[in-house]
């Protein structure tokens, strides 16, 4: 039974999901395995995108919850879900 749940598991982990990009209005699809992270990607975004200028992203959106940017890093990893929106947003400045 061990065997069955380790094939079950392995077939899941290989499913490729596909996840929206939004880059300064700019839409893209990224798909990944299930269970990647915002840094899995980001890392693909840029190695299929690198006529893409990331440097001034300060903020990314997933799925509507900021993640702050630091140092062209994001400060948390959060594991995608299924179908996540993913937005890169410069740096703005403003207000009402």
């Amino acid at each position: 039974m061990a065997e069955k749940e380790r094939q079950r598991a392995k077939s899941q982990s290989s499913e490729e999901v596909t996840h929206v990009v939004s880059v300064m209005g700019d839409t893209f699809r990224v798909s990944l395995p299930k269970g990647a992270t915002l840094k899995d990607l980001l890392a693909k975004f840029k190695a299929e995108h690198s006529n893409k200028n990331l440097e001034n992203i300060s903020t990314i959106m997933v799925n509507g919850v900021p993640v702050e940017v630091k140092k062209g890093e994001p400060t948390y990893n959060p594991v995608l879900t299924e179908g996540a929106v993913v937005q890169l947003l410069a740096n703005f400045t403003g207000g009402f």
